[in-house]
């Protein structure tokens, strides 16, 4: 489908164009609504990637070539090393683009050939940039699909903060019954609830959740005691800008004891 028949959905957070276009398909005996997406700014970045990728690919096959083509000392390269290096410089959601053969000829030597595949490339090079989404709810409008998809990053995210020893763990469970363990990811799962709860509090102030977490635990609350009267007060030590934000706009202050 040319670009041409793409509409225009929504300008994102870096001042890119998101483009899209709409169709119904009939697939398993149902209706689906498909949206592609489409980022001029992604299909460049795809298509320097992919460049890089093949200009490595084809460097290397150069480079074992010449190689073999000349006298060696030393341990000499078998066919299972040759292919080993190849493989290596094709990323995998490539190799079906990026082809390579590593046989022997008649007098028993190396035969290297390398080639691309031009009909996987240019599929390949069609794709740059477009997402495809299908979905079985055809009243969500076609920007709701796009940037929903796109916030998948989000949830991706959530659970690589739920690995995180220094946020939230959930691992050790020190459980062996179901309820116990059940209450265990609830709680942890509210706590990261809560995270990004303040984090939606913050969002005028660019700040990642692991810097909101690093800058709570740097404001603490230190004991005061007067030698007159031996009278006790709490107060706040010293914090730095980002942490006095964070006190005022939570409202810290209602916290303190008297």
């Amino acid at each position: 489908m040319p670009l041409s028949q793409y509409s225009h959905l929504y300008t994102n957070s870096k001042g890119n164009e998101v483009l899209g276009y709409r169709a119904t398909l009939e697939k398993f005996g149902r209706s689906f609504t498909v949206v592609v997406g489409f980022n001029e700014a992604s299909r460049r970045k795809q298509q320097r990637g992919y460049e890089r990728a093949k200009k490595m690919f084809l460097a290397e096959a150069k480079k074992i070539k010449a190689s073999l083509s000349t006298p060696q000392r030393g341990r000499k390269p078998t066919s299972e090393s040759i292919r080993d290096r190849l493989s290596d410089v094709v990323p995998k959601k490539w190799r079906a683009v990026f082809k390579f053969h590593v046989g022997a000829t008649l007098d028993k030597k190396f035969d290297v050939r390398t080639w691309i595949v031009e009909k996987k490339e240019k599929e390949l090079l069609q794709g740059f940039g477009k997402t495809v989404i299908f979905t079985d709810n055809p009243n969500l409008s076609s920007v709701d699909l796009v940037k929903t998809y796109k916030s998948l990053w989000e949830v991706e995210e959530d659970f690589k903060f739920l690995k995180d020893r220094l946020l939230i763990p959930v691992t050790p469970i020190y459980h062996r019954n179901d309820l116990p363990i059940k209450v265990h990811i609830f709680l942890c799962v509210l706590g990261l609830l809560f995270y990004r709860y303040m984090l939606w509090k913050l969002r005028e102030e660019s700040i990642s959740l692991v810097e909101l977490v690093s800058a709570l635990e740097r404001i603490k609350i230190g004991v005061m005691v007067s030698k007159e009267g031996m009278k006790v007060r709490h107060v706040v030590e010293e914090m730095d800008a980002v942490e006095a934000r964070l006190f005022n706009i939570f409202r810290m202050a209602q916290y303190v004891q008297k």
